[in-house]
């Protein structure tokens, strides 16, 4: 067994699998794990600060257009990590779309985050 660290990182499980029963013939119980030591979060994170402030600028004319911006460059940054759940990476991207075009539309107001008094 190798024991690795990921000092001042995030683990990142990409892939991992397990031997299944019955544990004979050489058949014995197992687990690989492949794993990143820096979670694609910053590059992701980057992508959407970058958009929203072109958004705040005036570049961006909508909250659409700003989430257009964003979304490309987030899915990449997660498929260049490896991660096995891109399906459900776009459900979460074509939500914050949807979500986008509602505010456009005024059905409902921006994102905001209540403060502690």
């Amino acid at each position: 067994m190798r024991a690795y660290q990921c000092s001042g990182h995030q683990l990142f499980v990409t892939r991992s699998t397990e031997t299944q029963p019955p544990y004979v013939l050489g058949n014995y119980p197992r687990a690989e794990v492949e794993f990143r030591c820096d979670v694609p979060n910053t590059a992701a994170d980057a992508a959407i600060l970058e958009c929203s402030e072109k958004h705040k600028q005036g570049e961006i004319k909508s909250f659409k257009a700003e989430v257009e911006c964003s979304n490309p460059k987030v899915y990449a940054a997660w498929k260049a990590a490896g991660d096995p759940n891109l399906d459900l990476l776009n459900v979460l991207l074509a939500v914050k779309l949807v979500g986008a075009e509602r505010v456009d539309k005024g059905m409902s107001g921006p994102p905001t985050i209540p403060w502690p008094k």
